[in-house]
């Protein structure tokens, strides 16, 4: 049985840091703090409860924040132009293994000197004797890629996780448009030897 659970949402239409308010390099448009809420932005009409905007701001429904709301690790933020919505960060903040997770980290950017592009197919993977705490947690490994146009701000996200206890409570509340996949990491290579 996995111990945690990561979030993976749905597409929600639009651009969460596209503002003038939103601080990001101005040589790559990564966005310098990805927990920055833009209070301007709006959620048009949606049948979901959990989704990522296209730069990959999470956003949640009132109906997933009443769940979540009181949990170690949410911090909401509600959105006034969306009323409803709540832009979602996270406090609990875990170990990535980058190594087991086979972390990539390309182009880094000269002005901010953060890597442009961070990707690995296990975006859930812990490091060893790290598990994930009641509520939710994140990795302290950021994903994403930067656009090639550094005027198009972008973030570049933790992944969300959950331990096994508070994923049986997000299945529960049926939330709309959350799925979650398994934490792993790529299994240990072992050589054996030949006698």
């Amino acid at each position: 049985m996995h111990s945690h659970f990561e979030l993976v949402g749905q597409e929600i239409k639009g651009f969460f840091y596209d503002s003038p308010t939103a601080d990001a390099c101005d040589g790559c448009g990564l966005v310098l703090n990805g927990e920055w809420t833009n209070l301007d932005f709006e959620v048009g009409p949606q049948a979901l409860d959990f989704g990522f905007s296209y730069d990959d701001a999470a956003l949640v429904s009132m109906k997933c924040a009443s769940l979540i709301g009181d949990w170690p690790g949410v911090q909401l933020v509600e959105l006034p132009r969306s009323p409803g919505w709540y832009h979602l960060a996270c406090s609990q903040i875990l170990s990535y293994d980058g190594r087991r997770g086979r972390l990539q980290q390309l182009r880094v950017c000269t002005t901010c000197r953060r890597f442009r592009e961070v990707f690995a197919p296990f975006t859930a993977c812990l490091s060893p004797g790290v598990a994930v705490p009641d509520g939710l947690a994140r990795t302290d490994a950021v994903f994403g890629s930067a656009y090639d146009h550094p005027e198009q701000k972008k973030a570049q996200s933790p992944s969300l996780l959950v331990n096994a206890e508070f994923a049986g409570k997000l299945i529960g509340g049926s939330i709309v448009g959350l799925s979650m996949r398994e934490g792993r990491c790529e299994p240990e290579r072992t050589t054996e030897s030949v006698q």
